[in-house]
């Protein structure tokens, strides 16, 4: 029985999908222009479900169907849709916004209900028409749902009056996440409610398109917004529907804000400094600190109840000084300062069309940009381990929303994502490792890693008597390009500080110029190695993502207070892995690549007492997440095919400056180059890289 029921779903999958292809068809006929506006504004998807759904009935209770039933927000957008046979009316695919929801019949006054839509939630609204009489209209201010009831999912809101409320030091939107269950963390960082970012855990959307940066470390490159561009968000914790795929611990749902029919704006400075810090009471010192934000945001109408825009700009200047005390160097020990102002630009532009009644076009624009141009690593640092880091994130983003008919709604989206970041060593040298300290540049700089994503996605919902079934489809193309050298320079272990040798010395006769490598005492330390790595060939990365998922999602309302949540999903990431690669290193690499992964979805919400207010919520199901950014890169790079990690053998005589005397790395399928000319080389690539995709999108070249 269940099998058929799952057949009988895909099926409607695949006929709703043909429908969408027809319906796409039809569309390309238009003329070139209109095409292009399609193909640059597609239409909003809808990763978390918002809507309102409800029921018409009359003062005794029978249901009343073909009502009109208009929603509008406090902007000017509008949705139409009637009421079925049943009496039932949904709408699946809207903007979460305060809303006037008007419901009227030939023969009833109008009711008019005004409530709020939070991100991700599904507001409930059974309307009772009154028999027309001398009062056509009738306006009840309704209070929105505190809980939704007609999902599993565990989720909660930073609504918009929290979000524009609540002040916040360093203008941080995602500590308000802290307000909502679920998140048990107080480390929250500018890139991640959880503290410290790991892939797989969690996935970042906005407005439905992802931004979730997957192409390096751990806790690397996540896109930014201003706390004033965005208008809520929604955080879910567990039990994802069948919509939602590709993490295994947090999805975050944010909206961008809209333009409205009246022009409204804003301008903001946030300035800090240490003028105003009480001194420490032990030390009885002020730490210098100095701060500034400013920014503004400006919308309105190009044409009202049809056209609206939407702008935001932040930007950020802080200065600050790096100070690192050199232990050992010199008596008494040597303190420097290193400038290191960090400089931000938060920028978003949004548009809004809605052409005709059933049609709702949105096109949104966000870029980041973001440098510091010295750093050092905490703690007592040598000079010669700064470094730099700068990078941009933009995306474009597009989405066409149609109301095929009062119970078919199709969604069509597409949308593309750049995140790229430069870690640049000021040194070029190898990194000597002592027990009490690292001298030269960090072993993996300088690193080139972007990320791109090309992303499709079609959403369409179905109303059918108390089944509210959701079907779709998403690609992504995510061509990961980038470099990754390590240990180009060469990496040394070194088993003892210089006052501990067998002829003691001091750091400063190791080490007379800390900047300059040429003047290290390379002798004197190479036979006190322990260990030397070096690695040669192409470090460059050359992989094709293309990320697959197919979705049906039943949220069966089988008793008045009981919903049934009942989804298949499907997710694939073909070509990630490269399937049977001949490695030469012990790495063991799959034969091919895993092609079921099927996630079954199971759940309900029951809505105890009848009033919104206590749920009991259960399900299980299986859920899919990304993979770490190092799976794939070791599989393809560090595969002793392409690269190799050659460790030189340590003994007597060993020398730094010809750590392999007399050998030549051979490798297939690999360029061996001079140390020094393929680091030179590669730091070339990757800036030149990097440059070029600034040039390339910087808007209107």
């Amino acid at each position: 029985m269940q099998e058929k029921s799952i057949g009988a779903v895909l099926r409607a999958a695949l006929d709703l999908a043909g429908a969408g292809g027809l319906l796409i068809r039809w569309r390309m006929r238009f003329t070139a222009g209109v095409a292009l506006l399609v193909l640059t504004l597609m239409g909003t998807a809808n990763a978390q479900q918002t809507g309102i759904s409800g029921s018409v009935t009359d003062s005794a209770g029978r249901v009343i169907g073909g009502a009109d039933v208009v929603a509008q927000t406090d902007g000017g957008a509008t949705f139409h849709t009637t009421s079925d046979q049943a009496g039932i009316f949904q709408f699946p695919s809207i903007t979460a916004a305060d809303y006037t929801v008007r419901v009227g019949r030939s023969g009833f006054a109008t009711i008019a209900k005004k409530l709020t839509v939070l991100v991700g939630n599904t507001v409930t609204l059974d309307v009772v028409l009154p028999v027309a009489g001398a009062t056509s209209a009738v306006t009840v201010t309704s209070k929105v749902n505190a809980i939704d009831t007609s999902t599993s999912q565990i989720s909660g809101n930073i609504d918009p009056e929290t979000m524009a409320s609540i002040p916040l030091n360093g203008r941080n939107y995602m500590d308000l996440a802290t307000l909502l269950p679920g998140i048990r963390r107080n480390a929250i960082t500018n890139f991640s409610p959880l503290g410290m970012l790991s892939q797989g855990r969690e996935q970042f959307n906005l407005d439905n398109q992802q931004v979730t940066a997957t192409g390096a470390a751990s806790d690397y490159g996540q896109p930014q917004f201003s706390r004033d561009a965005l208008s809520q968000y929604a955080i879910t914790t567990d039990q994802f529907d069948a919509t939602q795929g590709r993490s295994s611990q947090l999805v975050m749902n944010m909206q961008s804000k809209a333009g409205e029919n009246t022009i409204h704006g804003s301008a903001f400075g946030y300035f800090r400094n240490d003028v105003f810090d009480a001194a420490d009471p032990i030390t009885k010192s002020v730490l210098p600190f100095s701060d500034q934000q400013y920014g503004g945001t400006f919308g309105g109408a190009i044409r009202k109840d049809r056209l609206w825009y939407f702008a935001s700009y932040e930007g950020e200047h802080r200065p600050e000084t790096t100070n690192t005390q050199l232990v050992g160097f010199k008596v008494p020990p040597l303190t420097y300062s290193l400038s290191n102002t960090l400089t931000t630009e938060k920028s978003l532009g949004r548009i809004d069309f809605q052409p005709r009644a059933r049609d709702h076009i949105f096109g949104r624009y966000f870029r980041y940009d973001f440098s510091q141009p010295a750093l050092l690593p905490s703690g007592n640092s040598s000079l010669s381990r700064e470094y730099s880091v700068s990078g941009s994130n933009y995306g474009f983003i597009g989405a066409w929303t149609r109301s095929i008919s009062s119970t078919i709604v199709n969604t069509l989206f597409g949308s593309t994502f750049f995140q790229a970041g430069v870690d640049e060593p000021a040194l070029r040298s190898m990194q000597i490792t002592f027990p009490s300290q690292i001298i030269g540049a960090a072993y993996n700089y300088p690193s080139y890693l972007p990320v791109r994503y090309f992303q499709f996605r079609d959403d369409a919902y179905w109303l059918k008597g108390k089944h509210s079934l959701r079907f779709g489809a998403e690609y992504i193309f995510d061509p990961i390009r980038g470099s990754f050298p390590q240990n180009i320079q060469g990496a040394a272990t070194v088993k003892a500080d210089p006052s501990n040798w067998t002829t003691p010395m001091t750091w400063d006769e190791v080490f007379p110029n800390q900047l300059d490598p040429s003047t290290w005492d390379y002798a004197a330390i190479s036979p006190n190695v322990s260990a030397y790595t070096q690695g040669f060939g192409n470090f460059n990365t050359s992989i094709n993502s293309n990320m697959i998922g197919l979705w049906a999602q039943d949220d069966w309302n089988m008793f008045p207070r009981l919903t049934a949540n009942l989804g298949l999903r499907y997710d694939n990431n073909i070509g990630l892995i490269t399937a049977g690669n001949n490695t030469i290193n012990g790495v063991v690499s799959p034969q091919h690549g895993n092609n079921r992964n099927f996630g079954p979805r199971i759940g309900f919400a029951y809505d105890a007492l009848g009033t919104g207010k206590t749920v009991f919520r259960g399900g299980t199901g299986i859920y899919f997440a990304d993979l770490l950014a190092n799976a794939f890169f070791d599989d393809q790079i560090f595969n002793g095919v392409n690269s190799v990690q050659a460790a030189a053998t340590i003994k007597t005589g060993f020398s730094l400056l010809d750590p392999f005397p007399g050998q030549t790395t051979r490798m297939s399928k690999a360029l061996i180059c001079n140390v020094r000319l393929c680091h030179a080389m590669l730091t070339r690539i990757s800036r030149a890289l990097y440059f070029l995709s600034q040039a390339r999108h910087v808007p209107g070249r």
